[in-house]
């Protein structure tokens, strides 16, 4: 898990290795549909796969755990959107 300050909120990124997803929560804008949420975060995504990758290389010298392409999951939670 990763806590990442995006544009003046905090949202909260999760690689789910069972899953080979990466859940995101951005409790302000989560009520504006998936497809503003990708345009939102895909660059913190990419950012964050890297770094992820890179890390798994240098602990196992192996590449095999490329998260590239794991699909992206992002939560909506009833009642959590966050005040504006």
């Amino acid at each position: 898990m990763a806590p990442i300050l995006v544009e003046c909120h905090w949202c909260l990124y999760i690689w789910d290795f069972e899953r080979k997803k990466v859940v995101v929560l951005d409790p302000k804008n989560m009520k504006l549909g998936n497809s503003v949420l990708e345009d939102k975060h895909k660059g913190y995504i990419l950012l964050l796969n890297s770094g992820m990758n890179e890390c798994w290389r240098n602990l196992t010298n192996s590449n095999n755990n490329n998260i590239d392409n794991w699909d992206t999951e992002y939560i909506d939670v009833i009642g959590g959107e966050a005040n504006k």
